[in-house]
């Protein structure tokens, strides 16, 4: 009797003692994930803090320098020269408006060109395509808009030997050269 009293109370020290080291356990795992999170937190804090404290004196990268240096061999040659051939503010328009369009598809301009898509070749090259894609359209509005707000030409006068503008030719009407197809208007 005092063996099954003893293998019971051993049985019960056994069953607390676990059921404790499962609630130690849990805690653990949960407070190691609290302070994961808050580290990644802080450190994601600190850094848009230096990048927006001493960021002011960096240099930007720029989309142009790229595009003819590092990025010239994913770039058409066309799209080059006309991104070069651009006077600087239609440039930066460019930019701000590609820049714009990126970020809609989740793209980001900057990571392009700092090299950080190196380690994603496959989206690296849509992203390329999407920006010569899209350059395509850029220059086909900004044709059409220019053209649509330059003045229009007025058509050429027509004049005759003495310079003077000749009046048009009359034609005889249909009516007139034929009176019995011209049907009389019925009054009801």
């Amino acid at each position: 009797m005092e063996l099954l009293i003893l293998v019971l109370i051993v049985f019960v020290v056994g069953y607390l003692l676990s059921r404790n080291q499962t609630t130690i356990v849990s805690q653990t795992t949960k407070t190691s994930k609290t302070v994961t999170e808050k580290s990644k937190s802080l450190g994601t804090g600190a850094r848009h803090g230096w990048n927006r404290l001493f960021g002011r004196w960096q240099k930007k990268p720029d989309f142009t320098t790229w595009a003819v240096g590092p990025g010239a061999s994913e770039l058409p040659d066309d799209f080059k020269e006309w991104l070069i051939s651009l006077p600087e503010n239609e440039k930066k328009e460019f930019v701000e408006a590609l820049s714009a369009y990126a970020s809609g598809l989740d793209f980001d301009l900057v990571a392009l060109i700092d090299g950080r898509m190196e380690s994603q070749p496959q989206m690296k090259r849509v992203f390329v395509e999407t920006i010569v894609i899209y350059s395509n359209a850029y220059r086909k509005v900004a044709k059409a808009r220019a053209e649509s707000e330059a003045p229009v030409a007025e058509p050429p006068k027509e004049t005759g030997s003495s310079g003077e503008r000749q009046p048009a030719e009359k034609v005889k009407s249909r009516r007139s050269a034929n009176p019995e197809m011209v049907e009389p208007a019925v009054m009801a």
